[in-house]
C-alpha cells in the first residue's frame, strides 16, 4: 500500500539569502535568483537577467534549432555557469554542447568564451547529450553519452571556456559499452565528481544483449584509465543477481561518503520486486562493491511505494553529516507521477524515524482542465542531521518541497 505524509508539501524555513533557480526554456536557459527570509516562499529578484523580470536568458542563436540547459554551478562572486545542449534539432543527431557564464547581475560574462561574450559551443556537431558538470579546480569536468547512447562522453573545459587539450589529448574521452562488459553495446554517463587525489570519478550505465548495470570506471587526472581502481580494470559494472530473466541496473547519480565509499542510486529489477525499484549500491573508494551494505548483506539497498507494478526511479542522491543516505525519487502512480524521498542508514537499512518507516511521497497537488500534473524529482537533496529537502518539478507547477 502506499503511505503518505497527510501535511503535505510544505517549504523549509531557510535564513535570508538569495539562491538561482535553473529553468530549461525554450532558448538557452532561464536562470531565476530567488530571494528568501526565514519561513516565507521564495519570490524572484526582479533586478537579475536585465529585463526586469528576474530571468537571464542565453540564446546559442542558430535558425531552426533549439536551445536546452542541462546543468549549472554556482561560482564564486554569485557567477553563474551554466551547461546544456545546443542548436540541436530534435531526433536528430544533430547540435553541439555549450557553456555560458553569467554574471551576478545574471548579464553574460565577457571574459567567458573565444568571442568574449559569455558563450562557448564546443565544436561537437554529433548531439551528444550532457548530464552533468563539476568543478576540477579551475577547469570544469562534463560528461555525458552519444546521440546513439553507444558511448559516455567525459570532457574538461578550461577556466576560459576552451577545451582542455591536456585531457586525454582531446578534452575528451569516449568510454564505449565494451569498457565496461564483455559484448557491450551501451554506456551513458549520468555522474562525475573530481576527488580530493585530483583523480576523476564517472558513473553511470552501460549495457550489452546479456545486462544492464550500474557503471563506475576512475580516471587519472589526464583523463587515462586509472588501473588502481574496480579490481584492476579501472572501472566495474554490477546489477542485482537475478533467478531468472536479463539483469537491470540505471544508475542516475553518485555521492561520495566522508570515508571515500561511494553510493550510486538509481533504479533496477530485483528478485521479489514489482517493476523497477529505487536502488542503492555501495562501494569501496576503490570500486569493489561493500557486500557489507544493506539488508541482505550483498551491496544493495531497495524501496518501493507499492505492491503491484508501480515503477520507482531514483533520481538523486546525498550522504548527511552523520553518514544517513537520502535518496530524492518519483514514481508512477495510477494517473501522474508522485515524488517520493528515502532515508537510509549508513548501513543501508531504512532510518524508521524519517516519515513512516524511512519512506515518505508526496505530490505538488496540481491540476487544472488538462487533468493531474506528473511530478519528478532531479536536484540533489541538501541535508543535515535533522532534515532533508529535495528539489522537484511539476508538469506544470514547482516547488522545493519539505521532505
Amino acid at each position: 500500500m502506499k503511505t503518505r505524509s497527510d501535511a503535505g508539501p510544505t517549504l523549509l524555513p531557510r535564513p535570508p539569502s538569495r539562491s538561482l533557480l535553473l529553468r530549461v526554456i525554450a532558448g538557452f536557459a532561464a536562470v531565476c535568483p530567488l530571494v528568501a527570509t526565514a519561513g516565507s516562499s521564495p519570490l524572484p529578484d526582479l533586478s537579475y537577467g536585465g529585463a526586469s523580470d528576474g530571468i537571464a536568458r542565453v540564446d546559442f542563436s542558430f535558425a531552426g534549432r533549439s536551445d536546452s540547459a542541462r546543468a549549472g554551478l554556482v561560482l564564486a562572486g554569485d557567477r553563474l555557469l551554466v551547461a546544456g545542449i545546443v542548436q540541436y534539432v530534435f531526433g536528430q543527431p544533430l547540435g553541439d554542447i555549450g557553456f555560458a557564464r553569467l554574471d551576478a547581475g545574471g548579464r553574460l560574462d565577457a571574459d567567458f568564451g573565444a568571442a568574449h561574450d559569455g558563450r562557448a559551443p564546443l565544436g561537437f556537431v554529433d548531439a551528444p547529450a550532457l548530464y552533468r558538470i563539476a568543478r576540477a579546480g579551475d577547469a570544469t569536468l562534463f560528461v555525458g553519452g552519444t546521440f546513439d547512447f553507444s558511448s559516455m562522453l567525459i570532457g574538461r573545459l578550461d577556466r576560459d571556456g576552451a577545451i582542455d587539450t591536456s585531457f586525454n589529448g582531446a578534452g575528451f574521452r569516449h568510454l564505449g559499452g565494451g569498457f565496461f562488459l564483455n559484448g557491450g553495446v551501451a554506456a551513458l554517463a549520468t555522474g562525475v565528481s573530481r576527488l580530493s587525489n585530483g583523480k576523476i570519478l564517472v558513473s553511470g550505465v552501460a549495457g550489452s544483449v546479456a545486462m544492464t548495470c550500474f557503471a563506475l570506471a576512475r580516471l587519472n587526472a589526464d583523463g587515462s584509465t586509472d588501473t588502481s581502481f574496480g579490481g584492476g580494470q579501472g572501472r566495474t559494472c554490477v546489477a542485482p543477481a537475478l533467478p531468472d530473466g536479463r539483469p537491470f541496473a540505471y544508475s542516475s547519480s553518485h555521492a561520495i561518503a566522508a570515508d571515500g565509499r561511494i553510493l550510486l542510486a538509481g533504479w533496477a529489477v530485483r528478485a521479489g520486486g514489482s517493476g523497477y525499484d529505487m536502488a542503492v549500491a555501495r562501494f569501496s573508494a576503490d570500486g569493489v562493491l561493500d557486500r557489507s551494505f544493506g539488508p541482505a548483506h550483498d551491496g544493495w539497498a531497495f524501496a518501493s511505494f507499492d505492491h503491484g507494478g508501480i515503477d520507482e526511479y531514483a533520481r538523486s542522491i546525498a550522504v548527511d553529516g552523520t553518514g544517513r543516505i537520502v535518496v530524492a525519487s518519483d514514481f508512477t502512480g495510477v494517473r501522474s507521477k508522485d515524488l517520493a524521498v528515502v532515508r537510509w542508514l549508513p548501513d543501508g537499512r531504512f532510518d524508521t524515524t524519517f516519515g513512516d518507516g524511512g519512506k515518505a511521497w508526496f505530490d505538488l497537488d496540481w491540476q487544472d482542465e488538462r487533468g493531474p500534473s506528473s511530478d519528478e524529482a532531479h536536484s540533489p537533496c541538501s541535508c543535515s542531521p535533522t532534515s532533508a529537502s529535495c528539489s522537484a518539478r511539476g508538469q506544470r507547477a514547482s516547488a522545493r518541497p519539505g521532505c
